[in-house]
């Protein structure tokens, strides 16, 4: 085995400390930032009973938004909870129709489009949310919400249509 020399051991140690430390840093950053509503940030946990939201809604709705929001979202939690309990035991039926020996396909397609039923009633529940809340906005405010969803990434929900660009980016075309 071939003995490595001071000189270069010492490069190679300080090397190793620096990246070391460079990826310590970074580590720290992101983590430290995410709560604080970060770069890396979508969701921003602070106090209050509004934090939990996207930061676009938080920006274009504004504090006094956000305040209308939040009595909205309470009027209709009573409909939502059931639906996101259902939501919870529907996906273990999934997943034990996903692990059946012999596989039931008829089986795990029942439980797919039971479960898409209850995320499209929720999903309705949130939309009445929006509307309700929207319909109480100026119109100054509708064009801030407006700039602020617009500021995005593509559409809110963007991140719900991955297949699209996993289709894109697999086509033989």
């Amino acid at each position: 085995m071939s003995e490595i020399k001071p000189r270069r051991r010492c490069w190679l140690l300080g090397g190793l400390v620096a990246s070391l430390a460079v990826n310590m840093f970074l580590i720290g950053w992101m983590v430290g930032a995410a709560p604080r509503g970060g770069p890396f940030a979508i969701w921003s946990w602070g106090a209050g009973s509004t934090a939990a939201t996207p930061r676009w809604l938080r920006a274009g709705l504004g504090s006094e938004g956000m305040d209308r929001f939040a009595v909205n979202w309470r009027r209709h939690r009573a409909e939502m909870k059931p639906l996101v309990a259902e939501i919870k035991s529907l996906r273990g039926e999934l997943r034990a129709a996903l692990g059946a020996e012999p596989f039931d396909r008829a089986r795990y397609t029942a439980a797919l489009a039971t479960l898409r039923a209850h995320h499209d009633a929720l999903q309705a529940r949130i939309h009445e949310v929006m509307v309700d809340t929207v319909a109480d906005l100026s119109p100054d405010q509708r064009r801030q919400l407006m700039a602020a969803v617009g500021g995005r990434r593509g559409a809110p929900g963007h991140h719900r249509h991955w297949w699209r660009r996993f289709d894109e980016a697999n086509s033989d075309d």
